[in-house]
């Protein structure tokens, strides 16, 4: 069973080889993910939300440059890169078409793993700064962050208890 810093070692590599189908693998069966535009998920959505985005950013690269681990998790920051040459999917449905403009945005990872999979991850990063960078004017913020894929009250309900939970 690998332990947290070899289980993001694969992430890593699954998300510079463009390889959803393994990224969903590193999580467990039910495990769930929040970004900033929205929450995903099990394995088919979390899937799902990075194809989408190898879809929009076709070069798409992230950079590791710090981490620090423990039994249970890790916590990363990172740098990623890309060309918007294909259309962005945003919270409330609505595409970004392909602008050609480069992308290169910070930001910070954590992840829970148990049974050698993740079980959450939650990503942030500065969503403005990449439609600022594609040209896109975004001119109202959904409130609601689910993605057209499906509905989501529960896992909001859930993810809400897990926050109010000592220890996650």
């Amino acid at each position: 069973m690998p332990d947290s810093s070899e289980l993001y070692d694969e992430w890593i590599n699954a998300l510079n080889e463009h390889d959803e189908n393994r990224l969903a693998a590193c999580f467990s069966p039910d495990g769930v993910m929040v970004t900033p535009q929205c929450v995903v998920e099990g394995r088919e959505q979390i899937a799902w939300y990075f194809q989408q985005f190898f879809s929009a950013f076709g070069d798409f690269g992230i950079t590791v440059t710090r981490r620090f681990s423990c039994e249970d998790g890790i916590v990363a920051e990172w740098r990623v890169t890309g060309t918007h040459t294909g259309q962005l999917l945003l919270p409330g449905g609505t595409e970004v078409s392909r602008s050609d403009r480069r992308i290169s945005v910070d930001g910070v990872a954590a992840y829970t793993m148990e049974g050698g999979r993740f079980v959450t991850g939650r990503i942030y990063y500065d969503q403005m700064q990449i439609y600022g960078a594609i040209g896109s004017r975004v001119s109202r913020v959904s409130q609601d962050h689910r993605l057209p894929y499906g509905e989501g009250e529960a896992l909001r309900d859930d993810l809400t208890r897990r926050r109010d939970t000592p220890g996650f």
